[in-house]
């Protein structure tokens, strides 16, 4: 186990080594190509296999990600996908309330923790086109142990 926590630390230092000079993470790369695809072939399950499950907790909490997606795979079409690392994101003032959603935090008058599943290293941004209107789905992106990138969720801890 002490061997998988050093692997994810020195990947994590290599994602921030990478961000730092203006390229993204090559396991973040593959995960964008699979999103892509994906929501090109408009297949849920594809998109599911993005995600982080890192316990069998994690498994409402994706499958009601994945009905966030249903308006964009079913009524738009996919136009192309971004990646920004935490820091660059967190420089737009305008990023703050994005940023607090993916940081552990307690729920006021109660004992319930909200945190994500996996550390966020950056966020993907999905883009969608319908005639001349546009959108978008900002996801979270972190490291599994084994090296991979996948969209986190926040779950109760």
């Amino acid at each position: 186990m002490v061997k998988r926590s050093g692997l994810l630390i020195v990947l994590l230092a290599c994602s921030a080594v990478l961000a730092a000079c203006g390229a993204t993470p090559p396991a973040v790369t593959v995960t964008m190509q699979q999103i892509t695809q994906a929501c090109q072939a408009k297949d849920k399950a594809a998109l599911k296999a993005c995600y982080a499950r890192v316990s069998a907790a994690d498994d409402v909490g994706i499958e009601q990600a994945l009905g966030s997606w249903d308006e964009y795979l079913d009524n738009w079409t996919y136009a192309a996908i971004s990646y920004q690392t935490w820091a660059e994101v967190a420089k737009d003032p305008q990023s703050q309330m994005i940023l607090s959603a993916y940081q552990t935090q307690k729920i006021p008058n109660t004992s319930i923790v909200m945190a994500p599943n996996l550390p966020v290293i950056g966020f993907v941004t999905v883009s969608f086109k319908q005639g001349t209107q546009s959108a978008a789905a900002i996801e979270p992106i972190g490291l599994m142990p084994e090296g991979t990138a996948k969209i986190i969720i926040v779950r109760q801890q």
